[in-house]
């Protein structure tokens, strides 16, 4: 099921790693699953029981998995079907060692700055007209 006709990639963090999936123009049926840590890329590899990791040491990327869409589709599902833990960055640190939750922590901290800006919007921003923006106040951060 595909949420927009415009989707065609994406960001995803699990205790695995951070992913970036894009669409592989030469191969509709597959999917290019960047990462920036060798390890990750293998852990994925490891999970999906998939692919192998390419290493692209002159792209924005340094590592590339090549994996079927339904085979990256499976491991999304698996991956979230597999949450066991009442902390994410508490899981990364144990999975993924120490210094990944500070990474994840920098991402968290702009998109919370994002949601504050679209819940309290400067004064040159207008959301009225068919806003869809909740404005009930904004949760502290944890």
């Amino acid at each position: 099921m595909r949420v927009s006709g415009d989707l065609d990639h994406m960001w995803l963090f699990t205790t695995d790693g951070f992913f970036s999936a894009v669409a592989y123009r030469d191969e509709p049926d597959a999917i290019i699953v960047r990462a920036r840590v060798g390890d990750d890329a293998l852990r994925l590899v490891e999970a999906a029981r998939q692919g192998e990791v390419i290493e692209t040491p002159d792209r924005d990327y340094r590592f590339r998995v090549y994996l079927a869409r339904d085979d990256w589709s499976a491991y999304v599902a698996g991956a979230a079907a597999a949450i066991d833990y009442p902390n994410f960055k508490e899981a990364v640190a144990a999975r993924q060692g120490p210094d990944r939750p500070d990474a994840y922590a920098a991402l968290w901290s702009a998109m919370f700055e994002l949601q504050q800006h679209a819940v309290d919007p400067s004064p040159s921003q207008d959301l009225s007209a068919g806003s869809n923006v909740d404005a009930a106040p904004a949760p502290q951060a944890p």
